[in-house]
């Protein structure tokens, strides 16, 4: 996240990342940001859609990796290319 933040305030309950665009979660209704961590072994991509599935974008993350990105509406939803992926809902405290 641009500018750095200094703790993330989880929100919900850590969950699998949804495999599919259908399925796709806001990991939690009321949350800004979201921190997803890899479990698996082979590079996974985080895909970012709004309210209706429609793609906004994506990136990838790597085995043991740890990321943290920003939703633009609170409705928007992620999914991923792998079940390994797991993401909580929270804040970015500044």
């Amino acid at each position: 996240m641009a500018g750095g933040f200094i703790a993330f305030q989880v929100a919900d309950a850590e969950a699998q990342c949804p495999t599919t665009v259908e399925t796709a979660s806001h990991f939690g209704e009321r949350t800004h940001a979201v921190r997803f961590h890899n479990d698996g072994a082979n590079t996974a991509t985080i895909y970012y859609v709004n309210s209706e599935f429609g793609a906004i974008g994506n990136c990838r993350i790597a085995p043991g990796e740890t990321q943290y990105l920003s939703k633009r509406r609170i409705f928007h939803r992620f999914w991923s290319s792998s079940a390994d992926v797991w993401g909580v809902g929270g804040y970015c405290m500044r």
